[in-house]
């Protein structure tokens, strides 16, 4: 499953197991479990997947998509945990992140259905946390556009609504260097001149010199971008720009939120199970077995599966984090 999840990236539905020809290591787990029907989704970050969540029926009753949409949502939940566990390791940087990566995971939880809001939330805790005199996340729309959906800053509140034609976003060429994940010029407005019309009204109109830019992914899909500027040359540091990459993966989850908030029913149970498990994540540091326990449990009661598993990759194995039902998890060379 994990091998099959971690190729595809894609949700891996099984109609029923004891149906499949399985090799002789995995059949007698598959009858232990006594799991018919499942659906697995994978946990991924950093765009790498290193687990999966698993929802079983011991029945043969098949997943669908829908179920897949929720369950994928809450993989992303616990992927914002590890990474945040990570960021909390470097004790400098552990209290200012952890008190805005709760902030904004609360205001997620509060407004599930408001993009816009959270995104302005999430624009001014990462200027906060930047230095950044002003911002914006653009959106790409289905057929390549993007969209300015909220900015931070007066220089930045005339773009609001405006869309940029797919063959004059900004391309990467204008920027001087990367740093994980960020990219970034020192001088924005000499890096465009001459570049045509909508570069230099940005430069103009937005005052943009020091300029930064997370893009925002899903599941490896470019969906939009989170952008910081400076009206100076001031280049963003080392630190401030892995600052920057957290708040874009806050923004990731956002969506996703958003997404699911708008597209399914039961609207009251689903805003319940997000904000359950967003507060298991605002308060999450090192130990993130609470974290885990919530994503199983409310899985397993919005998908109607009998049994949940988390595994996530430690070195040649995986093992179970998190599980929900009357069998317990196995751990998997």
């Amino acid at each position: 499953r994990y091998s099959a999840s971690r190729a595809t990236r894609q949700p891996i539905f099984i109609d029923d197991w004891q149906a499949l020809r399985l090799s002789a290591d995995l059949a007698p787990l598959v009858e232990l479990s006594g799991i018919r029907s499942s659906v697995t989704v994978p946990l991924v970050h950093d765009g790498q997947v290193f687990g999966d969540i698993e929802v079983g029926r011991f029945e043969v009753r098949s997943f669908d998509e829908r179920d897949a949409r929720i369950l994928q949502t809450f993989a992303d939940h616990a992927a914002i945990a590890i990474g945040n566990a990570g960021l909390f390791n470097d004790l400098e940087e552990a209290l200012e992140l952890q008190t805005a990566t709760a902030e904004v995971l609360r205001l997620i939880g509060e407004h599930p259905g408001d993009l816009e809001t959270v995104l302005q939330g999430i624009l001014a805790k990462a200027a906060e946390l930047t230095g950044g005199e002003a911002g914006s996340v653009i959106l790409r729309e289905s057929n390549g556009d993007q969209r300015y959906v909220a900015s931070y800053g007066p220089a930045m509140e005339p773009y609001i609504g405006t869309v940029i034609p797919a063959h004059e976003s900004i391309s990467a060429q204008v920027f001087d260097s990367e740093f994980d994940g960020v990219i970034h010029t020192d001088d924005f407005t000499a890096a465009v001149r001459g570049r045509g019309q909508y570069y230099e009204e940005l430069a103009k109109v937005g005052r943009v010199r020091s300029h930064a830019i997370s893009f925002i992914t899903h599941h490896g899909e470019v969906v939009g971008s989170l952008h910081m500027y400076r009206h100076e040359v001031k280049p963003f540091s080392k630190a401030e720009l892995k600052r920057q990459a957290a708040f874009a993966a806050q923004a990731s989850l956002a969506i996703a939120n958003a997404n699911l908030f708008n597209d399914l029913d039961a609207a009251l149970e689903r805003q319940t199970a997000m904000t359950d498990v967003l507060d298991a994540v605002s308060t999450a540091r090192d130990d993130l077995q609470p974290v885990f326990d919530t994503v199983a449990r409310h899985a397993r009661q919005l998908c109607s599966g009998a049994n949940v598993g988390l595994f996530v990759k430690e070195g040649a194995r995986l093992v179970g984090a998190g599980s929900d039902g009357p069998q317990p998890l196995a751990l998997f060379e």
